[in-house]
């Protein structure tokens, strides 16, 4: 075998393990553990079937919905879904990285990270701990599992503050630095995992619209 076979040879394996999730953090822009979309919060209950590309929050009040976290009523809620593609692994989600962007602004809203919590099981539904006794699909998991997982599968929702309190006082306190409401405020989230096996990786970013409006009037 000539020298440039054995490197193809060895780079082809390289790309192969790492497609399949293993051993690295790489997520290849979300082709393991994905979001894929965002999802409407009806009186904050996440909907399985409705996708929003857009929501609404007034510039000083925040969606006046509470969130189910105990997060407080200030900024936006809203709900993601995310898929787990890894064969051999379940994902646990525990933050949302977001950036804003508002053209036209004299400066940008902080990007923030925030707490956003759920738990997929493995693309095969295999929700045991890679290595353990017992790990077959559908076994119970060698490890301890968030609350609620054990109804959990490959893709899920679950909502989470994409406009935090804290971003949306700064947004209320520096209004001369925006442009005049109603006007248009773009988050680019990625969520954070861990693995089964305690790589840390990030999703692909997806765009969620939120269009900043005139104060509630009641």
């Amino acid at each position: 075998m000539t020298s440039y076979n054995r490197k193809m040879l060895a780079a082809l394996f390289v790309g192969a393990v790492v497609g399949c999730g293993g051993g690295g953090s790489n997520n290849d822009a979300g082709q393991g553990v994905a979001l894929t979309g965002f999802n409407a919060a009806p009186n904050g209950i996440c909907s399985t079937t409705q996708k929003v590309t857009s929501i609404q929050m007034p510039i000083s009040g925040g969606s006046g919905v509470e969130n189910p976290t105990g997060a407080g009523s200030l900024g936006a809620f809203s709900c993601f879904e995310a898929q787990n593609n890894l064969i051999t692994q379940a994902v646990r989600i525990d933050r949302a990285i977001i950036r804003y962007f508002v053209a036209g602004a004299s400066a940008q809203p902080p990007s923030t990270v925030t707490a956003a919590a759920a738990y997929l099981v493995s693309a095969t539904g295999n929700t045991s701990l890679p290595g353990g006794a017992g790990s077959q699909p559908g076994s119970k998991p060698q490890g301890t599992l968030p609350s609620g997982a054990s109804g959990s599968a490959p893709r899920v929702t679950a909502g989470f503050n994409v406009v935090p309190s804290a971003v949306s006082e700064w947004i209320s306190a520096n209004r001369s630095l925006l442009p005049p409401p109603p006007f248009q405020m773009i988050a680019s989230v990625q969520l954070s995992a861990v693995t089964s096996s305690g790589d840390r990786i990030e999703t692909n970013e997806l765009p969620l619209n939120i269009i900043v409006s005139e104060d509630n009037i009641f």
